[in-house]
């Protein structure tokens, strides 16, 4: 990796064109975020992340964000170096409310053994959005009340799917590996144009049923 204003300059001139405005990133919390021009929750966890999203097309709309950490490495010379975490999120706009479908995420923790989510992945967080609304409407009327309690009962004996790393492109069928390492900046942004040309498609395929 050359240096983070460097991945940021060609991730911005790559998607130039694409979208409308193309994609600009501004400094945030010690990250580069994507923003946009509406509310929505990115992640969840108590108390949940609120960002601004940006519209891509018909009622889809993203969050980038990339950021840095030391990371140490095993078997190198090298001790540590600094290493990029990516995480793109789709959301729907439904009435005035704009919920999270899904989030790919490519973090930098291939280095470090231990660690056994596969890289890059994906994080499916739809049925948080089911359960925050839910949470919402419950006190309006006594059945969605009672539907949102049995709800929640039923839910103690489900996987957190939201927690869960789905493999994206790990070799697998070859090796059994499901970690791929960031090598380059080339490589970033290849996987980013790919992996929106690939949402699209199958957004599509879905609204024409």
């Amino acid at each position: 990796m050359k240096n983070k204003n460097s991945l940021i300059a060609q991730i911005e001139k790559t998607f130039e064109k694409y979208f409308e405005g193309g994609l600009r990133f501004v400094r945030k919390d010690n990250a580069y975020v994507v923003q946009g021009t509406e509310y929505a929750i990115n992640r969840f966890e108590d108390p949940g992340e609120r960002v601004k999203v940006k519209h891509w097309y018909s009622d889809i709309w993203i969050y980038v964000r990339i950021h840095y950490e030391v990371i140490p490495f095993e078997n190198k010379r090298r001790s540590c170096d600094v290493l990029p975490f990516i995480s793109i999120s789709f959301f729907q706009k439904t009435g005035n409310v704009i919920n999270q479908l899904f989030r790919a995420e490519w973090d930098s923790y291939v280095q470090v053994s231990e660690l056994k989510h596969p890289q890059p992945h994906w994080h499916i967080t739809s049925n948080l959005a089911v359960e925050r609304t839910l949470d919402d409407l419950k006190n309006v009327d006594d059945d969605i009340n009672l539907f949102a309690e049995l709800f929640k009962e039923e839910k103690k004996d489900l996987l957190n799917m939201h927690s869960m790393h789905f493999a994206m492109a790990g070799s697998w069928f070859k090796d059994g590996e499901m970690k791929l390492e960031i090598s380059s900046e080339e490589q970033i942004v290849n996987w980013m144009k790919y992996l929106f040309a690939h949402v699209h498609n199958e957004i599509d395929y879905v609204l024409k049923q």
